[in-house]
């Protein structure tokens, strides 16, 4: 049997032996056996509304668009 969960850094080391606590009990044993991605400080997320204008500029998205006069 195996079981996910996040772990600060500090502990997500290969191979290290920890305590977690489930439901308030303390269990012994548990084996990091895998890290994977850290994850990153909000405050340091790309904006999605400035990376979004900056490719409208680039690709000319952000532009007025010429009307269509008929005649």
């Amino acid at each position: 049997m195996s079981q996910h969960c996040w772990l600060p850094e500090k502990y997500a080391k290969l191979k290290k032996v920890l305590q977690i606590r489930e439901n308030g009990v303390w269990e012994n044993g548990w084996i990091v056996v895998s890290v994977g991605e850290t994850c990153r400080a909000e405050n340091s997320l790309p904006d999605p509304h400035i990376e979004i204008k900056q490719h409208r500029k680039k690709t000319g998205d952000s532009l007025p668009k010429n009307k269509v006069v008929k005649q």
